[in-house]
């Protein structure tokens, strides 16, 4: 990425009349690194068009000055003007007419702790407890002279042939989809084949695309309650974010299930772009772990570049 348009970097001037804690530092190289990261923050921003972007309080005492967060609008009049009142201080971000270059780079590892830090959630356990499991050849000789129950439990279950075959696992995790309308090509894991291999190869998305994840299933002997899928994101080694998919509970069938999670946005920005580590987890109520693989993502430009 180039430079911002016309003039690039910033002049910040904060001022807390009632508190010298939020004052800003004297003019110096670690100011000047403070206001080109407040650019890189905010060069999205401005190429953009958006009306307004917000800066969070963990980031804004990561560039050194707490007072920085807060909603910035645009002020009419001067394109490149931002600012943002927060009392007792008021904070002040716009262009001057020198040229910065503003070249695309991989974000630091502070930059990438402080991301999972902002992400990260407190994991309270709650006090929920899975009911006793039941086979599907308990389910059907429970009641089994109540006809119209019979006839109930088989429009649930539908004429299951249970396998009683112990080295069949109950639940198989077959395949990863990202499902993707802009996609060139098909975006696809085979989890039945080499799961090491995913390491060495690499899914290519396109920033700020609208996709899906699709997990195909089988259940083959008994039902299976709570089912959850579970990814974690990794960058650079640090973990940024943590993601749990309530997949519910099936029985058993010959066809597949399927399931989709939400639509995401694909990051986006230079700060966005780059590689990705994933260890998805496919579990459920009893915490049996019935796959765990790990696989690589790399946000770029375009699909292809």
């Amino acid at each position: 990425m180039g430079s911002s348009a016309e003039g690039s970097p910033a002049a910040v001037s904060c001022t807390a009349p009632h508190s010298e804690s939020t004052a800003p530092d004297s003019p110096g190289p670690r100011s000047r690194k403070r206001v080109l990261k407040i650019l890189e923050l905010l060069q999205q921003f401005l190429n953009s068009g958006s009306q307004t972007v917000t800066i969070g309080e963990n980031i804004g005492r990561y560039l050194g000055s707490p007072v920085l967060f807060g909603t910035y609008l645009w002020d009419s009049g001067w394109p490149y003007h931002l600012s943002c009142r927060r009392e007792p201080c008021v904070c002040r971000v716009s262009h001057t007419q020198r040229e910065v270059s503003m070249a695309e780079q991989e974000p630091t590892a502070e930059q990438l702790a402080q991301i999972a830090a902002e992400n990260e959630e407190d994991e309270h356990s709650v006090n929920y407890k899975p009911p006793a499991q039941k086979s599907i050849q308990e389910i059907q000789e429970l009641d089994k002279d109540d006809e119209s129950l019979r006839k109930y439990k088989e429009a649930l279950l539908g004429r299951v042939a249970v396998s009683t075959d112990p080295n069949v696992p109950n639940v198989v995790v077959t395949r990863l989809t990202l499902v993707c309308s802009t996609a060139p090509g098909p975006l696809e894991l085979d989890l039945t084949g080499d799961l090491e291999s995913f390491k060495k190869q690499s899914f290519v998305l396109k920033e700020g695309v609208e996709y899906r994840i699709k997990i195909s299933f089988r259940v083959n002997r008994e039902i299976v309650s709570g089912m959850k899928y579970i990814q974690h994101t990794y960058r650079k080694g640090v973990k940024i974010d943590k993601t749990d998919y309530m997949v519910g509970s099936y029985g058993p069938r010959a066809e597949e299930y399927e399931f989709l999670t939400p639509m995401e946005e694909a990051p986006k920005g230079m700060l966005a772009r780059g590689s990705y580590n994933i260890k998805s987890r496919f579990t459920d109520d009893d915490k049996t772990d019935h796959l765990s693989w790990e696989w690589n993502l790399t946000i770029k430009k375009e699909w292809k570049d």
